[in-house]
């Protein structure tokens, strides 16, 4: 038994945040802001949206594209470090709002989410625990970030991505991949104001040290997932990294084997959405027609703990 994983959709908030908008809030400009990042706008959650709201209308996006009926969801993973509540989970307010009795449990990997949760949902599928799982990675980093530091406030965006990992004859899903590179000096944290009142419980980067480390381990990983699937770098139709920065994806394609031109990239248009990131850029580039039917698909990710991974895929159509 193989797993394939199709109906890549996304959800996101209808407010947009400019980088002229930024220049109202904090000392940056829209060029030092695009220069720096690539980044030239992202959403942001407003009025009665929320993490479930945008969750629960990717879901239904997903659902209608597959066919899939609720009842066939045997368990729902979302990837998400920022959820509108720790208690009851997001998975399980999606299970709730979908009348759906399906096993669901939320995943903190921070901008790695997305990948952790495909391997977790691969390994269910072929350990024989479930034969249909929707993932969800949403971020909704607003809420996370310090909207006076001009150098963490610029990078981030909210948003959620879908799709569902289901049993198949066929071998969808080639290889996986998930680890951690240890982080004793926290280059990227956020405290939990629960257990740690005192602080200020937003996010906090040595932004200089996150990004060589970044282009390190995320080019590090490609060669990794080329080797575990045997596939030579030509064979790789499109690459959908985790939209963090524009320089620290091209940087990475400058040191493995796959031309930056078979990279797909959003990150202008919603900045980082961290756990997100990649089930939106997935989302928009199918909506645009941009993958064929047995095209292979490279995704990688690399965020706080410091949590990576990535995937190969085969893409299946709508």
């Amino acid at each position: 038994m193989g797993s394939i994983v199709h109906g890549f959709a996304k959800a996101l908030p209808e407010k947009i945040c400019t980088n002229n908008d930024l220049e109202k809030i904090v000392d940056t400009s829209d060029s030092w802001i695009r220069e720096r990042t690539g980044i030239g706008q992202r959403r942001i959650l407003s009025g009665d949206e929320t993490a479930l709201s945008l969750a629960l209308e990717s879901t239904h996006q997903t659902l209608n594209l597959t066919g899939t009926s609720v009842k066939e969801i045997d368990g729902i993973i979302a990837a998400t470090s920022t959820p509108d509540m720790l208690l009851p989970n997001l998975s399980a307010q999606v299970a709730t709002a979908l009348e759906s009795h399906a096993w669901a449990f939320d995943l903190q990997a921070a901008c790695s989410g997305f990948m952790h949760a495909l391997k977790t949902a691969r390994g269910m599928i072929d350990g024989g625990q479930a034969r249909t799982v929707l993932i969800i990675g949403i971020d909704i980093m607003s809420r996370a970030v310090d909207w006076e530091d001009r150098k963490t406030c610029v990078l981030f965006g909210d948003g959620a991505g879908t799709c569902l990992v289901t049993a198949s004859d066929s071998v969808g899903i080639l290889a996986t991949h998930a680890a951690t590179l240890p982080d004793r000096d926290m280059i990227l944290r956020a405290d939990n104001l629960i257990t740690t009142p005192s602080s200020r419980g937003k996010l906090e980067m040595n932004g200089q040290a996150v990004f060589k480390k970044a282009i390190i381990t995320l080019s590090q990983t490609v060669h990794t997932l080329l080797n575990m699937a045997d596939l030579p770098p030509e064979a790789i139709d499109w690459v959908v990294p985790h939209q963090a920065n524009l320089r620290i994806l091209q940087a990475v394609a400058d040191r493995t084997p796959i031309p930056f031109d078979k990279y797909y990239c959003c990150v202008e248009r919603y900045g980082n959405t961290s756990a997100g990131s990649i089930p939106i850029a997935l989302g928009e580039a199918c909506e645009q027609g941009c993958f064929k039917p047995g095209q292979k698909i490279l995704l990688v990710a690399f965020g706080a703990g410091l949590a990576y991974g990535g995937a190969i895929v085969t893409y299946q159509g709508t």
